[in-house]
């Protein structure tokens, strides 16, 4: 389901057909759209004001014929529907869409679901993330699956966001969120959640306000800040060689994690961590050497027991890095997030 603010029309997808509701806080009047992209459910809406044009992301749930109906695209949604397929393979279940506007470029996540008949259990395959380059003329279709990252690609992705100020895709997974910093140019993901926070159909929703990510993972809420911290205020984390965080407790039943990130595409950051105590005054904790674009989680109740503890990250040989702390209960009935501070 799609709002169109301006226009105060509402399309919302259904099995084999597009609905649009025309003033649907006031005479709600409903007008089937139709499609021309087959059977499947619209799993998937997104409206380009600045192109006038709506894509739906659709897909067959009958598991035996293997017909996927992939993407389809209407012109001049506020007039008279006419709808033309612009998938890149007939084998293409669609069930997220986002795009950056500035840069006509469609983010779509696909995968096909099947059903095995003896055991009795659903699978997903040919799951991927894609990146349909000027979806209004000839679209180019390209997998955004790094190979060298296969995680991402192993696991259906239920949900997209985009967030157009700092040019990051995150993609939300049955085994974690990832995100992938300027997505237009690059297939590089990184985790940014830890495994032990799975979530299965989730949905993901970025707040302009709080500058922060929300993620739906079963019955849970999860969210992560976004915003400057080391920054100039609105741009997010810059990337920077030392890194405060002055929050941490793991003594009782805190659970204390410090994130990195190596940013960079073509240098390995040699990254150390010092803790800062209460009890013990400073001590020496681990050392990585973190390739370029990917992340690595310190679990801090490996290293200190306390219940005062900040950490000094440094990466030793000068390659930019961004770090932040999270914390949970043993129960994970809580949990929340703080970016570090960079002189």
């Amino acid at each position: 389901m799609v709002y169109d603010g301006e226009s105060d029309i509402l399309y919302v997808g259904f099995i084999g057909q597009v609905l649009r509701c025309i003033h649907p806080a006031a005479e709600a009047r409903w007008e089937d759209m139709g499609t021309s992209i087959g059977d499947g459910e619209a799993e998937a809406l997104y409206i380009d004001k600045e192109r006038d044009t709506l894509y739906a992301g659709c897909m067959d749930w009958n598991p035996d014929d293997g017909d996927y109906q992939g993407l389809g695209a209407c012109a001049d949604p506020e007039g008279s529907p006419s709808w033309k397929r612009v998938s890149g393979s007939d084998n293409l279940g669609v069930v997220a869409i986002v795009m950056d506007e500035a840069r006509n470029a469609l983010y779509l996540a696909s995968w096909v679901r099947g059903f095995n008949t003896e055991e009795g259990y659903i699978y997903y395959r040919n799951s991927d993330i894609w990146r349909v380059t000027t979806p209004d003329t000839v679209p180019r279709w390209e997998s955004m699956s790094n190979p060298d990252e296969p995680g991402v690609k192993a696991y259906a992705a239920y949900s997209l966001a985009f967030d157009a100020s700092r040019n990051v895709l995150y993609a939300d997974c049955s085994d974690g969120v990832f995100e992938c910093p300027g997505p237009d140019t690059s297939e590089y993901w990184n985790e940014i959640r830890d495994q032990s926070i799975q979530g299965f159909e989730a949905a993901l929703f970025i707040d302009s306000v709080s500058e922060g990510l929300f993620a739906s993972c079963d019955s849970e809420i999860w969210y992560t800040p976004l915003g400057s911290g080391g920054g100039d205020g609105g741009e997010g984390p810059i990337p920077a060689g030392t890194w405060y965080l002055a929050e941490g407790a793991t003594a009782g039943n805190f659970d204390c994690w410090v994130l990195v990130m190596n940013p960079d595409e073509q240098q390995t950051a040699k990254v150390k961590l010092t803790f800062l105590t209460k009890e013990q005054g400073r001590v020496e904790g681990p050392t990585l050497d973190l390739p370029p674009g990917k992340r690595h989680s310190f679990h801090v109740d490996d290293y200190v027991t306390t219940f005062d503890v900040s950490t000094l990250v440094s990466s030793e040989n000068g390659v930019p890095v961004v770090a932040e702390r999270a914390m949970y209960d043993d129960a994970r009935t809580w949990a929340h997030d703080s970016v570090g501070y960079s002189p």
